[in-house]
């Protein structure tokens, strides 16, 4: 999960964010991504999608944000995604886009399938898309999809070799060991079966050509399932099972040493809290007016006043 840069301190009403990017040739995308919420209670502000520790939104990767807004938007009625069109791959297949409210718990699907392009679709690279409806969430095509797509990528273990999911415990590596191990095993129990004596009234089940099934021959196929694939199974649980390395304490508070307050100046404080009146009175529910740009103390004052002044009457609406 990634916290947003663009988060206000201030700002408490969390939204949890997911992007699944496409599994299509040069699906991922190089371009600063930017993301507007739209509720039926307000909306948002423009926030980049971005991660300075790891790459965002590459082919088949399902990236999560936390964005963090000062009040509630209600339901979810649009979502509007852009990028800048910069680096080597601009170009972007979006998959779908889920949002969840973290206090109601409720969740928000968005479904794209198209490009955000100059080259592919309908050369734009910037949408505004529509909240999903229950009967489209609950549609067969939609389970179908989302089923099929998740169980080959993770579950089938020789299809997962080759397009494993973005970021999963059950590293590619291990994949391959648990399909070298499945082969080993097969191969073994073949040698313990080989060169058994052959029945002759063994009647034969069906034939194409030269090859013919016995009875017999598949019997013995049976069995070297039945004794192989309870170990490889053990196997691949065992490597599922993994947790991901967390950081030790002594490394998480190296980390936390390193990093250094900002300087707390009388300009940062006036732009906070321009940028925290400018978000309450975004929201018409709120019936607060915007103020003029703040630029001294008296202003800040006049401001801190009228956010006073905000919280009492948003107290007693409460009551």
């Amino acid at each position: 999960m990634t916290l947003l840069e663009d988060n206000h301190p201030g700002a408490q009403y969390n939204y949890l964010i997911g992007v699944q990017t496409g599994h299509r040739k040069n699906a991922g995308t190089t371009a600063n991504v930017t993301v507007k919420l739209i509720g039926s209670e307000g909306e948002s502000g423009t926030y980049n999608l971005t991660d300075p520790e790891k790459p965002v939104f590459e082919r088949g990767a399902f990236d999560m944000f936390l964005l963090a807004t000062p009040f509630p938007l209600g339901d979810m009625r649009n979502l509007r995604l852009q990028h800048d069109n910069s680096g080597g791959h601009p170009s972007w297949y979006i998959n779908k886009v889920t949002i969840q409210d973290l206090q109601t718990r409720h969740v928000f699907h968005f479904f794209c399938d198209c490009w955000l392009s100059t080259e592919h679709g309908d050369n734009m690279t910037k949408k505004t898309l529509n909240a999903a409806k229950n009967n489209e969430i609950a549609s067969f095509r939609n389970i179908f999809h989302s089923r099929t797509s998740t169980g080959f990528r993770d579950e089938h273990i020789w299809v997962s070799i080759v397009d494993p999911p973005s970021r999963s415990p059950f590293t590619r590596a291990q994949r391959v060991s648990c399909c070298m191990s499945l082969l080993l095993c097969t191969m073994a129990i073949n040698i313990a079966f080989w060169n058994i004596p052959v029945d002759e009234e063994s009647p034969v089940l069906f034939s194409i050509g030269s090859l013919a099934i016995t009875w017999q021959e598949l019997m013995v196929g049976v069995q070297s399932g039945l004794l192989m694939f309870p170990i490889n199974i053990l196997i691949i649980t065992i490597f599922r099972s993994i947790k991901p390395r967390m950081l030790s304490k002594s490394k998480k508070r190296d980390s936390e040493e390193n990093v250094k307050s900002p300087a707390v100046t009388v300009a940062a404080i006036l732009k906070d809290m321009e940028e925290v009146i400018t978000s309450v009175s975004s929201s018409p529910r709120n019936k607060m007016s915007e103020m003029q740009r703040l630029e001294t103390t008296t202003d800040l004052s006049l401001a801190l006043d009228r956010l006073h002044d905000f919280i009492h009457l948003m107290q007693g609406s409460f009551k």
